[in-house]
C-alpha cells in the first residue's frame, strides 16, 4: 500500500483514477460561502 498525491484539476484528474481506488479525497472548498458574516 502506498500513497499517491495528484495535484491538479479535479475534473481532469478524476478520470484518470481506478473505480474504487480511493479511500480518502480531502479537499479545499470555500467554507462559509453561503453565510451573510459581518464583522464589526
Amino acid at each position: 500500500m502506498g500513497i499517491r498525491i495528484l495535484l491538479g484539476d479535479c475534473r481532469d484528474k478524476l478520470n484518470t483514477l481506478q473505480d474504487g481506488s480511493v479511500d480518502l479525497f480531502p479537499t479545499d472548498p470555500p467554507y462559509a460561502i453561503s453565510r451573510d458574516v459581518q464583522i464589526a
